[in-house]
């Protein structure tokens, strides 16, 4: 479920594949009648309105929110307070939504094959085919069978690579488990 944020919607994610629940937004009253930066999302805040929050985050109501959002909850005012956090760490931003994508991935080590090229380059494949076609279009080169690390969303691959000596060890203490 997309929020049209990009913080809840990366918490989802990572939720997701942690198997929890995800986020809801839950409106929260508030004593003022006045709209917040969480009903504005692209405008400035008010002095007034940094100071609400500032003070909220040391609050009791804010550490309780915080737990609520550790169990799916997630309050209006919790959602102005990591929005004005996250303008004001632009990086922070950068890390949740670059890792948006890796958070919504699966790994899957499988047996595969490396095409080898006489100047070392190599080329990672899942199926033998693509990899022998490759193999004959250029001269010298050659193949290796390997283990390899597959990146999966939605049961497609996103990605491939050599597994790492760790990843190997893993797959076969695996299979001899099986």
């Amino acid at each position: 479920m997309k929020n049209g944020n990009s913080f809840l919607d990366g918490l989802n994610a990572v939720r997701g594949t942690l198997g929890m629940s995800k986020l809801n937004t839950t409106s929260k009253e508030s004593t003022s009648k006045k709209e917040t930066s969480a009903d504005q999302p692209n405008e400035v805040a008010t002095p007034e309105e940094l100071a609400r929050l500032v003070e909220y985050s040391k609050s009791i109501a804010g550490f309780q929110d915080l737990v609520k959002l550790s169990e799916g909850e997630f309050t209006d005012d919790m959602k102005s307070l990591i929005d004005l956090a996250l303008s004001k760490n632009p990086k922070a931003l950068e890390y949740f939504n670059n890792n948006a994508d890796e958070r919504t991935c699966s790994y899957k080590v499988i047996q595969g094959c490396v095409v080898v090229f006489t100047n070392g380059e190599k080329h990672v494949f899942i199926a033998t085919e693509p990899a022998i076609a490759l193999m004959m279009k250029n001269e010298g080169s050659h193949m290796e069978a390997t283990l390899v690390t597959v990146k999966m969303r939605d049961n497609e691959v996103v990605k491939t690579r050599v597994a790492t000596k760790a990843e190997i060890e893993a797959y076969h203490e695996a299979k001899a488990k099986k």
